[in-house]
């Protein structure tokens, strides 16, 4: 860890001033591994305001000796403090004026009467040197820490940069989620092997059988699934409304990569639209995407692909408000329901986990088996309802503790 340092500002030059300095300062600093920065005694071929400012700004404090009242002082520890601690001090017969002193030059000036300043009397003055102890052990104590912190940072950073590009995006996906994954959402998982190089579908559970329009349902969700990273997919029921969390990570977000995105979230949920048992209706949907990505996006680069969304900077939160057709009462005895596009307008898909699926057409908000079918009741029927999208973009992924504090600071903000 770095060593840490100190500016000490004070009227060099007297004799008793220097005595505290050497004795009493230097000492006290060293002994907590503190180097301690005077100007007088540094070599430098710039301008002297100039270093002076330089060294204030890379300090991690600064001790302010008030004795003598020199102008130059108060300048530099009134600068520091915009950053730093700033510990003052003075010697003891400065805390009341003198009658005989008529430029209080002996005296503390009253703008810094009200801070809590070590007093001392004498080069030999032991009761201020365990003051001062005191002080600098309170002071250091938040630098150390925030250094610590930041060492820890870089040694992650260096970790996590040094993996491959695959690696990372796996890393990435695991982390979110596992934290998301911890507020009841359970993973879906492909119910069949994933072909190398194969469709979006191939990773979801959504099986067609050959009966039906394979492709029509593929090229609708194509856009966004020709993105070939790992995305995960999971689900819960929270009452009356189906929750949704997709986690898609990758190494950066470009303009055509959100124009896809959009494009896919005008469409149908890619999740089973099946009513909750336990409730036998669907009042909303709620559909959380993170996007995690390695490199920086600007805002304005969102806003301008996500026309539809509204930004909520103190949730870190894009959000839009739509509607989608779902089915009432679901269809009686499937228990997996999709819908999807199908021409201008939409059909189901439904079935029983490891069947083949059966296909319905939808006219007006009746489910049929066949569209111009009038010889029987419809199946079900459909209604609309409220669809929350919301979306939540974490960048840049410096680190996996980055990636983590990010969505925990999500996950808490939007009460998951």
């Amino acid at each position: 860890m770095n060593e840490l340092k100190c500016f000490i500002a004070m009227a060099f030059g007297h004799e008793d001033t220097d005595k505290v300095y050497d004795d009493l300062i230097v000492p006290t600093l060293k002994d907590r591994k503190v180097r301690p920065i005077r100007i007088d005694r540094i070599e430098y071929n710039d301008d002297i305001d100039d270093r002076i400012i330089a060294e204030l700004q890379e300090c991690d404090f600064v001790i302010a000796d008030l004795t003598y009242a020199r102008p130059s002082v108060y300048f530099e520890a009134g600068y520091a403090q915009r950053e730093v601690p700033v510990i003052y001090i003075s010697r003891k017969d400065h805390f009341s004026p003198k009658a005989d002193d008529e430029f209080g030059i002996y005296r503390v000036h009253f703008d810094l009467q009200m801070k809590n300043i070590i007093p001392w009397s004498s080069p030999i003055d032991h009761n201020f040197s365990k003051r001062l102890k005191a002080r600098i052990d309170k002071v250091i104590s938040p630098v150390l820490r925030q250094k610590k912190a930041e060492q820890q940072s870089n040694q992650e950073s260096a970790q996590f940069g040094v993996l491959s590009t695959n690696d990372k995006l796996k890393l990435v996906s695991d982390i979110c989620w596992s934290e998301i994954s911890a507020r009841g959402y359970q993973e879906v998982i492909a119910d069949r092997p994933t072909r190398k190089g194969g469709y979006f579908l191939d990773s979801f559970p959504i099986c067609l059988d050959t009966m039906v329009d394979r492709y029509t349902y593929e090229r609708s969700q194509y856009k966004f699934t020709s993105m070939t990273k790992p995305i995960r997919l999971g689900i819960k029921y929270k009452g009356t409304a189906i929750q949704s969390v997709i986690v898609h990570v990758t190494d950066s977000i470009r303009k055509k990569y959100l124009d896809n995105l959009y494009s896919m979230l005008k469409l149908p949920p890619i999740y089973n639209l099946s009513p909750p048992p336990e409730t036998g209706s669907i009042s909303r949907l709620d559909d959380h995407i993170f996007i995690a990505s390695l490199k920086s996006v600007p805002k304005t680069r969102v806003m301008e692909s996500l026309t539809s969304f509204n930004y909520d900077e103190e949730k870190n939160r894009y959000r839009w408000k739509a509607t989608q057709h779902v089915p009432d009462k679901g269809i009686p005895g499937l228990s997996e329901i999709y819908v999807f596009p199908y021409g201008s307008s939409e059909r189901l898909l439904a079935r029983n986990p490891g069947e083949p699926f059966r296909t319905y057409s939808i006219r007006g908000n009746q489910i049929r088996t066949h569209y111009y079918d009038d010889e029987n009741e419809p199946v079900s029927w459909m209604y609309y309802v409220n669809r929350y999208i919301n979306i939540y973009i974490i960048v840049p992924i410096k680190s996996a503790s980055n990636l983590l504090e990010q969505t925990k600071r999500i996950v808490k903000l939007n009460k998951f």
